[in-house]
């Protein structure tokens, strides 16, 4: 089996999101000291896992999202709120909820997925 390279595409967050959501990990931190945490550099919000892809993938991908995000405008979002699945008790995932910017964060989401 040749190497692969565990993708996904996500939207990049500001510094100032990320300090805030890494805030707020540092508490859920002590709650849960067995969830393998990441550092803050790499918070992100993902629109598109795509798994474990060849290397000589990715500069396809790339170029399908370059033309995928060409002419999108820059993304203003507001988030309120933290959960996780697939549930509080066992979380793998903890996501932020957006409050302002949702229905253009879906429509990027769908030209992604296209």
């Amino acid at each position: 089996m040749s190497e692969r390279v565990r993708a996904f595409v996500a939207v990049l967050l500001s510094e100032e999101v990320r300090a805030a959501l890494a805030q707020e990990v540092g508490r859920l931190r002590s709650v849960a000291p067995a969830v393998g945490w990441i550092r803050a550099e790499n918070l992100h919000m993902t629109l598109k896992f795509l798994g474990h892809i060849p290397p000589e993938t990715l500069a396809r991908v790339e170029a399908g999202l370059a033309e995928a995000v060409a002419d999108q405008p820059t993304l203003t979002l507001a988030f309120a709120g933290l959960g996780a699945f697939p549930s509080a008790e066992r979380p793998r995932v903890i996501w932020a909820g957006v409050v302002e910017g949702a229905e253009a964060l879906v429509a990027l989401q769908a030209r992604v997925e296209d």
